[in-house]
Parts: C-alpha cells; structure tokens; sequence
C-alpha cells in the first residue's frame, strides 16, 4: 500500500473506531466522527471533499447511517468519485438495495481484530483505487 490515505470514519464505536485504526496502515490517516449530526455538519462545512473514502456505521444514535450515507452520496463533492461503504450487522433489505442503488457499498461490520484486519485491507485496496482513478481523471482533463 503507497500509504497516505485519508479515510472519513463515522462510528459511535469508539471501540470499532480503535479496531479499525489498529488494523489499518499507520499512514493512513483517519477522522473519526461520532454521530450522524456531527457528520452532516462536518458535509455542509467542507468546501471540498479531502477524503480518499468515507466508512459509516448504519446504526447511529440520532440521524441514522442510511440518512448520513444518502447525505454524503448526493453530495457533489462525493457522488461517485469517493467510495462510501456502510457497516452493517443487519442492514434491512430494501434499505440494503436502496442504499445499493445509490452507489454505497454495503459491507458487514467485523466482529474481532481479525476481521477489522480483513476489511482494512479491502477499504484500502478500494480508496487506492479510486484516489488513483481520480488522478488520471484530473490529468486527462
């Protein structure tokens, strides 16, 4: 991994967030949010968007992940250029194909060190991909 990527984490896990911290690379770097109203506050003030991937935990106190996530999709800034996954233990199927349709990615959320270490592995692969994506885009234009 080239390193230097820079992940939008939002999670009310601190737990999670810290598992996920450990699994990944220390050169990525992470901005953890807590909850859905600070992620929306945190949207409306970004002039640009300076993440290579935004990760959102579905279950959220206050707005849930599926609003915040809907949020960040239709944000021009994001819509189709930075990779958004939702972390779900038992995302509802119609929300799941909804949330499909709008171009999340929809993952299931780890259980122990060893998964955070498996999913890690996959968001990094997948922000790689896209930031690398973005840049040849950039220079054709």
């Amino acid at each position: 991994m080239d390193g230097g990527l820079k992940f939008l984490v939002v999670d009310d896990s601190v737990d999670d967030v810290t598992l996920l911290r450990s699994a990944l690379d220390p050169r990525v770097d992470i901005t953890p949010l807590e909850s859905g109203t600070k992620a929306l506050t945190f949207l409306s003030t970004m002039q640009h968007c300076p993440f290579d991937l935004v990760v959102i935990d579905w279950r959220l106190p206050g707005v849930g992940g599926d609003h915040v996530a809907k949020e960040f999709l239709s944000s021009p800034m994001i819509q189709r250029q930075v990779p958004v996954v939702v972390l779900s233990s038992a995302l509802p199927p119609a929300l799941n194909d909804d949330l499909r349709g709008r171009g999340a990615l929809i993952l299931e959320k780890p259980l122990d060190l060893e998964g955070y270490e498996r999913l890690a592995a996959g968001l990094c692969d997948l922000a790689a991909t896209s930031s690398r994506s973005k840049s040849t885009a950039t220079v054709a234009n």
